[in-house]
């Protein structure tokens, strides 16, 4: 299997992107009872004409381009209802995004239960150590044949060995992470202990620090050590690798408690590293990718174990830029809730459908960001919302034939006119003689 890619926060059940409300009294006007009824019939017959009215004259009406961080819970969802994930990595990643969210629960379960029928893969340890955080973060109990895979592979210097076509210092830090919340749930396991100490150093030994002045210093590389010459120092890596540290507990055993204090201030400093790579629109610069949603999503993460409120809201606004929205044009709307991985419309499917499997990758790290949450410290709220986050928008935007919307335009306006014409004769008819007794018209 290949795995690799708290606060909780309660949400709305129902997302609404569009809809207002408008109260036509006038305070201190006395309104008699069949002027109410006419009223009344005058509203109705004025909302039917603009209900019908083409979708380009009413699209914006109240539309917004921001959704609940549970927006991307419906899209995420169907990914796994739908068997399209082609692996177990990625469906960790949505379960853990869903957890994280504390909705659409039946579908998070099922994943779940779908990556802990196959068989656990000793060439991948990382792997194995994402799944024992989605469990822990349940406050289940990881399987003894995962954790015992996972310890076995960690050795006495505390690097977790598995294929090293695939062994980078990602799969470490998510190593180091496991290691550490599974000691934390068994304090009086001396072995855990050890080898999440020993983990948890051997990560710290491979941060660039040997050149303070380098724009490079407190990163991590895609593979081993640093050298600060080396192109390779990566914020995809240096994000998951501050948060691994940044979640050593406070609380840990106390062989470990040396190791938690080094961690935080390693941790820090990769922040540091962070904090120069971000890009002016709030997103996190990528040496090999650009500013993209997977890097800022990381680097979100360490923001939010290190109380970098700015950089985290920043960090967080960019993230939303990315997000399908009610107020995207009909053929984005298609993926509402998603969230693109640079660019809404590069990640078009419906112009570039060869980025779906991009597309999930970057919702699912994204929409776990915007929760506020890391994966060291998130927890599954005891109380989670079995089904995803519905999102209702106006209708879309529909301007592929203007001929026929000035068509349409001419007959409302014709049948506003009428309507009108209408209302006017129903008001003498039916007001006219109180009107005129009480001098208020004259016939």
């Amino acid at each position: 299997m290949n795995f690799e890619p708290s606060r909780n926060t309660a949400y709305e059940d129902t997302v609404h992107c569009a809809g207002e409300r408008v109260d036509g009294h006038r305070k201190g006007t006395a309104v008699k009872p069949r002027l109410v009824t006419l009223a009344l019939a005058t509203a109705a017959l004025t909302a039917g004409l603009i209900v019908s009215a083409p979708a380009s004259a009413v699209a914006a009406t109240g539309e917004t381009d921001q959704l609940p961080i549970t927006g991307a819970s419906s899209y995420l969802a169907a990914q796994i209802s739908n068997g399209v994930i082609s692996d177990y990595g990625l469906t960790l990643d949505t379960v853990m995004a869903l957890d994280a969210m504390g909705v659409a629960g039946d579908v998070a379960d099922s994943g779940l239960e779908s990556v802990d029928q196959q068989p656990l893969n000793a060439a991948d340890p990382w792997g194995v150590a994402k799944l024992i955080i989605a469990h822990i973060a349940r406050g289940d109990e990881p399987s003894a044949a995962a954790v015992q895979l996972l310890t076995e592979a960690t050795q006495s210097n505390g690097e977790i060995i598995g294929d090293k076509d695939t062994q980078t210092n990602f799969g470490q830090a998510l190593g180091v992470i496991a290691l550490n919340r599974l000691a934390a749930t068994k304090p009086g396991n001396a072995q855990l202990a050890t080898e999440a100490e020993a983990a948890t150093s051997y990560l710290i030994s491979l941060q660039c620090t040997n050149a303070p002045d380098s724009a490079d210093n407190g990163g991590f590389t895609l593979h081993g050590g640093c050298d600060v010459e080396d192109p390779s120092v990566d914020p995809d890596s240096t994000g998951i690798v501050a948060q691994a540290l940044l979640g050593v507990p406070d609380s840990a055993p106390s062989n470990t408690a040396r190791t938690a204090t080094t961690a935080r201030s390693a941790g820090e400093l990769a922040v540091k590293y962070l904090l120069n790579h971000r890009a002016t629109n709030g997103g996190q610069n990528s040496r090999f990718a650009k500013v993209n949603a997977n890097t800022t999503a990381l680097a979100a993460g360490a923001y939010a174990l290190a109380d970098e409120k700015t950089a985290l809201t920043t960090s967080h606004n960019y993230l939303r830029s990315l997000q399908y929205t009610c107020a995207d044009s009909a053929s984005l709307r298609s993926q509402l809730g998603a969230i693109a991985y640079r660019d809404k419309e590069e990640s078009n499917l419906q112009v570039n459908p060869e980025r779906a499997d991009q597309l999930r990758r970057s919702t699912a790290q994204a929409a776990f960001a915007l929760t506020g949450a890391s994966y060291a410290t998130y927890t599954r709220p005891a109380t989670v919302n079995p089904d995803p986050v519905p999102v209702q928008c106006a209708a879309a935007p529909d301007n592929t034939d203007n001929t026929d919307n000035t068509d349409n335009t001419g007959a409302i306006v014709g049948g506003v006119i009428g309507g009108l014409v209408l209302l006017i004769a129903v008001v003498f008819a039916v007001a006219g003689p109180q009107l005129t007794q009480m001098g208020i018209i004259r016939l």
